[in-house]
């Protein structure tokens, strides 16, 4: 009778070993499931940033050959062509940078990247919101004195 008791006893404690050793296992997956989805808004910030600095980099050579960025006095999305953004841009990048997530929308937010230029097209400004930080602008020399959009 004794005997008994004592193997319930160890199958009990065995038990008990094995469902915290399961809920272990479990909580270091959803915590490994956790960083890998903020690891990849992170990548895909860092991808958006380097979509701007491509795009800036064309409309830096396309002022070189122009003296004026591509106009486009309200804001919009180089995604959409922005009133022949792409026609006019294109022999300068091999491609238009389009954002991660475009056209998708999350948290209430289209990501995209958007453009907007003086009247005289002097001055130009790129916004991009971001799933990390607020926003990231880059803008040309005076650019920065264009409001960002709403």
């Amino acid at each position: 009778m004794v005997k008994k008791s004592l193997n319930g006893k160890k199958l009990k404690n065995r038990l008990g070993e094995l469902s915290i050793t399961a809920a272990a296992i479990i909580f270091l997956l959803i915590v490994a499931l956790l960083l890998t989805i903020v690891n990849q808004a992170e990548t895909r910030d860092i991808e958006r940033i380097s979509g701007i600095n491509k795009i800036r980099e064309a409309l830096q050579l396309y002022y070189l050959d122009k003296g004026y960025y591509p106009i486009q006095s309200e804001w919009c999305s180089v995604e959409l062509d922005c009133k022949n953004f792409s026609a006019d841009i294109i022999p300068y990048p091999q491609e238009i940078p389009k954002d991660p997530f475009y056209p998708e929308e999350e948290n209430g937010k289209k990501y995209s990247y958007q453009y907007k230029t003086t009247p005289d097209g002097l001055e130009y400004k790129i916004y991009a919101d971001l799933e990390k930080r607020e926003s990231y602008e880059l803008s040309s020399k005076g650019g920065f004195s264009i409001p960002s959009p709403e």
